[in-house]
């Protein structure tokens, strides 16, 4: 699950680095299609997050099941 989260990190990143360039070769002079491409990176890069969202939160909840299942198993029956 770790490998996934990591995963998912590199391809925000990578997403991040290609909608920076982009306005940055733009120069804040954009065409419709430029606009539209823009538009769809920024909504990837919003999906990506949520994903990463939802990994970061299941991980924590699968901390949480392990660490009271190794309590549990600690204790004298």
């Amino acid at each position: 699950m770790l490998e996934g989260l990591v995963a998912l990190k590199r391809s925000l990143e990578e997403q991040r680095r290609h909608v920076a360039i982009i306005i940055g070769l733009l120069g804040g002079e954009t065409t419709n299609g430029e606009e539209q491409m823009i538009e769809n990176l920024k909504e990837e890069l919003d999906i990506e997050k949520q994903k990463n969202l939802k990994l970061e939160m299941e991980m924590e909840f699968l901390k949480i099941a392990i660490s009271g299942a190794s309590a549990a198993a600690s204790f004298p029956k």
